[in-house]
């Protein structure tokens, strides 16, 4: 077995690779998981991402088509202003013109 010095440093020395070997394995082992985990977090990010994107043109969709909604919506409103508007109108005329109808039924009773 171990019959000279040569012999004892050959031993320490393959002792000494394989722990190297060891360590060196085991760093590896470290960096691969670690280089592993950032891949599945780059890859969630960019689902995120992606998820976040077609949101975006869903609401851009939403906007764009609705656009034309919002001008006929408007459109109504103004309709429905003008309306009450020409309706308040005609009732203030009425207060101070009474109708015409009831003035000509008052005046064949004062005929006879």
């Amino acid at each position: 077995m171990i019959i000279s010095s040569k012999d004892i440093l050959n031993l320490v020395a393959a002792i000494s690779i394989a722990t190297l070997v060891f360590f060196l394995c085991w760093a590896l082992y470290y960096i691969i998981s670690t280089v592993r985990s950032s891949f599945k977090v780059v890859k969630k990010v960019e689902k995120g991402v992606d998820k976040v994107e077609s949101l975006i043109d869903l609401i851009k969709e939403k906007i764009s088509s609705s656009t034309s909604h919002l001008i006929l919506f408007s459109n109504l409103i103004k309709k429905g202003i003008d309306f009450f508007e020409k309706r308040k109108f005609n009732s203030s005329v009425e207060e101070f013109n009474p109708p015409v109808e009831e003035n000509k039924d008052k005046k064949k009773e004062k005929k006879d």
